[in-house]
């Protein structure tokens, strides 16, 4: 299974079959055949907002999902976090839901970057609201990261072939499918004693899109 919902009502009824069932996300709760294969979106988000306020930014936006599955909630919630942890203040008006489509995402971009207060960066939580806000700096006129610098969480090559290349962090997609597929073919063979929780870790690549400020 690909992501995690916050209800996780209807995994109560699918542990019942006793068939090995393992999420690529988080879960929260206890299962006798559900097991977990994720990464740490809590961290991997508190750390690319740390990186725009060790260059010196402090009014950063979020660019996220709608938070009805675990890592949506996770990856605003670093964000959070980490603000309070360096004494910044969490403004909800930079905390924007870009919905599920480019459209919507898109829309969200312009809004931002033609609102008064222009903020000096922006984190954003998946490849969708990357490719979306730039798009709609390109169409504004607005430099990365001259303006305003941008990190994100991707899942594959677009940061790099996006100009200037951004810096974030790649979830390593391949490694948690390979680790689900194992962990399955285990239990298949009546190993019991795998693990119900793996994390898999995930770094952060510095390219050119964040600019350090005074």
């Amino acid at each position: 299974m690909l992501s995690s919902p916050v209800n996780e009502d209807y995994l109560d009824e699918l542990d019942k079959h006793s068939i090995p069932i393992a999420v690529i996300g988080k879960v929260k709760r206890n299962f006798n055949n559900i097991f977990s294969i994720d990464t740490n979106n809590f961290a991997n988000s508190y750390n690319l907002v740390q990186h725009l306020i060790d260059n010196g930014h402090s009014d950063i936006a979020c660019l996220h999902a709608p938070l009805k599955y675990n890592a949506a909630i996770d990856r605003v919630d670093g964000y959070k976090q980490c603000l309070i942890d360096n004494g910044i203040p969490v403004r909800e008006d930079l905390i924007i839901d870009c919905g599920y489509s480019f459209e919507d995402a898109h829309e969200r971009a312009i809004q931002l970057l033609q609102s008064e207060r222009l903020p000096t960066a922006v984190f954003t939580v998946d490849e969708l609201k990357i490719m979306s806000f730039y798009h709609a700096a390109s169409q504004l006129g607005i430099s990365i990261p001259q303006q305003v610098s941008i990190v994100g969480l991707s899942n594959g090559i677009t940061p790099q072939l996006l100009s200037p290349p951004m810096t974030g962090i790649e979830l390593p997609v391949s490694e948690l499918g390979k680790i689900a597929t194992d962990l399955l073919f285990k239990r298949i063979q009546g190993q019991a004693d795998t693990e119900r929780s793996i994390i898999v870790p995930a770094h952060l690549e510095e390219r050119k899109s964040v600019q350090k400020i005074k």
